[in-house]
């Protein structure tokens, strides 16, 4: 990818957000397992990452908007590293996933959408919210 894009998306469980967020920085639990996060570019693709990974969650599914420019850690645009068990749909028209390696600093995280769901697809969020204020609510 020639230019950086404006912001990239995390998807991030509800327990994850709470359990992963510091006074710093957000680090999801599968960071120490992959070596970094997990990320997605357009609204399409992370909309097809949330079906595919998170179609049987039975808990709010939350959308992280990221700074790139505002990132310490290395961002690097690679090919996809699915995980085991999981659809296959967010793969199609997608050659590489944004990879961040290392935790995510507060200040890089713009806004935070809660996905609504409908008949097993996820929605893309009418509302954002600042992180403190998800983290607040949930």
């Amino acid at each position: 990818m020639s230019s950086r894009p404006q912001v990239i998306h995390h998807l991030a469980p509800g327990s994850d957000l709470r359990t992963g967020c510091t006074s710093d920085a957000y680090a999801p639990a599968r960071l120490s397992e992959d070596g970094f996060v997990h990320c997605s570019g357009s609204v399409e693709v992370t909309l097809a990452v949330a079906c595919d990974y998170f179609a049987d969650l039975d808990e709010a599914l939350f959308v992280l908007t990221i700074d790139p420019s505002k990132l310490r850690a290395e961002l690097r645009f690679e090919a996809p590293a699915p995980i085991p068990d999981a659809g296959r749909d967010h793969l199609e028209g997608t050659e590489k996933f944004p990879h961040v390696y290392g935790p995510i600093e507060r200040e890089a995280i713009r806004a935070v959408g809660r996905l609504e769901r409908d008949g097993g697809r996820y929605h893309w969020p009418e509302r954002f919210r600042s992180l403190d204020a998800t983290l607040d609510s949930l």
